[in-house]
């Protein structure tokens, strides 16, 4: 065995380790051999005596002649050294000497698969198939079949170490973890090659980003678990293009257990002759936007950002699309990338939309990753909501706050005392089925609902009030108290004015993860807390111990929870998730399952009224049939700047140390048997000519 400096191809160093996995072998076949071939040329040669006339003619035989002891002085010849040579490549070979991979001698390694959205960018040449978002749902044929993907590059990798296994000096164990934004087993350790060819084979690529750091916990987990308390941990293999954290991102990931090699694919012809920023070519986009403008509803704001990952500056035409129509076509020119980073170039536009509708932008650069040529949102209709106030029982409900209501001419404005509102099931509450809004008017909710809630001159669950010192005393007359400051830019609290508010009340004691919007002298007057997926606002004091209700700003405060807390945001910004993230997705009273349809499909089991999560891994616009509006249309867009930029990474850092970008080969290492059986073959041929040559003196 032993250690050879080489050169990488890209010039990084590394030890070429050449051992025989028959060593024994290969000394015993030497040590009976090569004694016998020199003994052949030691041995004198005995031959009949014969009586001449002359021995001028027989000058070969008279040279024989000379010698006439058992043994003679051993002659230095070509074909001795021809010989010598033949026999010891043969010998060599019978101890099966082999290049050892970087894997060592793990008898056990585990497949890290990168399947995230840069592996699905084209090798050597252009042509990726138009993304999924640059059609309408449902119009439209389906995409071309890609061309040869990085994924492709990985899974042969992956082929080629797998059938290594089990050969001497190879691991006797793989397993096979896929990963994007979350890693799975796809499969465990397992010593059939077809078994692990077929798993192989059967990862399917998503458009996620890539989150190494939950596959190495995955794999870490599986490489400190061995029936055998000494076998050492097994090899962790990562087959990926390196696109799993920012450029220039200097933080570790952690492997718990097991050594770690990385194995670069994605590399082509084009990048080996012109350096690894050449040749990679790839416009996408990382952000996109949209919102409705707070003074007039139907202007929507719409915001994306196009990013370059090629070495070139590109001009590409964006188009924003409403339902699939285009309505307006955006130049840019985005600069090229460089080491620090992706060149990139924004766009803001702003277009009047008064219903609900599908927000897209696409570009016209061909480029190798069609993921993020497209992305979209979903824009939900600016909704009235139904709004159910709840007040004590045994009384009326404030005449303030229902003038208040009425002002925001709600879809239906209803009134409940506290009994009938505890009467009614909380599975219909919490679907949205009575209303859309809650107000609790003096009354202290027990349970808050899975919809926004508005309590006024109450605490809800979860929240404890305080009185002042001076108030707590025997027969104390409340004193007012003003507002001392405000949070102005929170969206609740926008365009509200609480300058000359005077109040008379308790102030609260919020739980952690509340905000305090409002503070008067004894603390939060105003607060808000996101609870069970659902805003729920709170006022401390009652309108009828305030001048509130005299001021503008009590109009514009109610406005923002009905915008907030009852549509939950949704009425003013598009909705929009990535690849990989569980959508939350609320069933109608009637659908027991959800079907969803796009460029992949599935259904989904849920109880009537319920609320499902699931993930969506491949980027495109999808129909949920069954589901409450708006979460019956989802976009699914990939808008990543780590998976747009599909230059690779030639080195990760894992566990503190730096981990070079290597080839498949320099894992599982080459046998050199072969190569020393065809030279010893070449050099018989070598020898026969020679002998012939002195023989017969050509």
């Amino acid at each position: 065995m032993g250690g050879i400096w080489v050169r990488h191809g890209d010039g990084l160093p590394y030890t070429l380790d050449v051992s025989f996995l028959s060593p024994w072998s290969a000394l015993v076949a030497a040590a009976a051999t090569v004694p016998l071939l020199l003994l052949l040329y030691f041995l004198k040669l005995r031959r009949q005596r014969i009586r001449i006339a002359s021995t001028l003619l027989w000058r070969q035989a008279f040279e024989d002649l000379a010698a006439n002891a058992p043994f003679q002085r051993l002659r230095w010849s070509v074909l001795l050294l021809l010989q010598l040579l033949i026999l010891l490549a043969l010998v060599a070979a019978m101890g099966e000497p082999m290049i050892r991979g970087s894997g060592g001698s793990a008898s056990r390694v585990v497949l890290l698969v990168d399947r995230s959205a840069s592996m699905n960018a084209v090798v050597d040449g252009e042509g990726a198939a138009r993304a999924p978002l640059a059609q309408p749902v449902g119009a439209g044929a389906p995409p071309a079949k890609l061309p040869r993907t990085r994924l492709d590059e990985a899974k042969d990798a992956a082929t080629a170490i797998i059938e290594r296994l089990g050969e001497r000096g190879q691991p006797s164990q793989m397993m096979v973890i896929a990963f994007g934004l979350s890693a799975q087993v796809i499969s465990p350790f397992e010593a059939n090659k077809d078994a692990l060819v077929e798993a192989v084979n059967a990862i399917s690529p998503t458009d996620e980003q890539a989150h190494l750091s939950a596959a190495l916990d995955l794999a870490g987990a599986f490489a400190g678990t061995s029936e055998e308390t000494d076998e050492q941990p097994p090899l962790v293999v990562l087959l990926s293009d390196g696109g799993v954290e920012e450029r220039g991102d200097q933080s570790s990931h952690v492997l718990k257990a097991g050594a770690f090699e990385f194995i670069e694919v994605g590399v082509g012809a084009e990048q080996e002759q012109g350096g690894r920023g050449a040749g990679f070519n790839n416009v996408g986009i990382a952000s996109m936007a949209a919102r409705r403008d707070y003074e007039d509803p139907s202007q929507t704001l719409i915001f994306a950002r196009l990013v370059n990952a090629g070495p070139e500056p590109v001009e590409a035409v964006a188009t924003l699309t409403v339902d699939g129509e285009p309505v307006k076509a955006i130049r840019r020119t985005i600069p090229p990338a460089k080491d620090e980073g992706l060149g990139e170039q924004t766009i803001s536009e702003a277009i009047r939309i008064g219903a609900g509708a599908v927000l897209g932008i696409r570009h016209n650069h061909v480029d190798q990753l069609g993921a993020d040529d497209a992305a979209a949102v979903v824009l939900p209709a600016p909704l009235r909501p139904r709004v159910c106030v709840v007040y004590p029982g045994g009384s009326e409900p404030e005449s303030r706050l229902r003038e208040l209501l009425t002002a925001m001419e709600p879809a239906s404005l209803q009134f409940m005392t506290e009994p009938a509102y505890q009467s009614v099931e909380w599975q219909r509450i919490d679907s949205g089925e009575v209303c859309d809004l809650i107000v609790f008017d003096r009354v202290n909710a027990s349970r808050l609902p899975a919809i926004g809630s508005l309590t006024i001159g109450g605490a809800p669950a979860g929240v404890r009030t305080r009185t002042s010192t001076s108030e707590s005393e025997q027969g104390a007359r409340p004193q007012g108290k003003q507002i001392l400051s405000w949070e102005r830019q929170h969206p609740l609290m926008r365009e509200v004015s609480l300058d000359t508010v005077v109040y008379t009340g308790a102030a609260y004691e919020l739980p952690a993860g509340a905000t305090a919007l409002a503070l008067g002298s004894d603390g939060p007057a105003i607060a808000a807390m996101r609870e069970r997926g659902a805003q729920h606002v709170m006022v401390a004091f009652d309108l009828r111990h305030s001048n509130w209700h005299l001021h503008v700003g009590s109009v514009v405060f109610i406005q923002n929870v009905i915008d907030a807390a009852a549509l939950g945001g949704s009425g003013q910004n598009g909705l929009v998730s990535r690849p990989g993230e569980a959508v939350t997705v609320r069933a109608n009273n009637e659908a027991r399952e959800l079907v969803v349809d796009g460029p992949t499909s599935s259904t989904i089991a849920v109880e009537p009224g319920g609320m499902v999560s699931f993930p969506i891994r491949r980027a495109g616009l999808y129909r949920v049939r069954g589901a409450v509006a708006p979460h019956d249309q989802l976009a699914v867009s990939m808008l990543s700047d780590v998976e747009s930029d599909i230059r690779p990474r030639p080195r990760l850092k894992v566990s503190a140390e730096t981990s070079e970008a290597r080839q498949a080969s320099s894992l599982t290492g080459k046998p050199l048997w072969p190569w020393l059986v065809a030279g010893a073959l070449g050099l018989l041929v070598v020898e026969w000519i020679a002998y012939c040559w002195r023989v017969r003196g050509w």
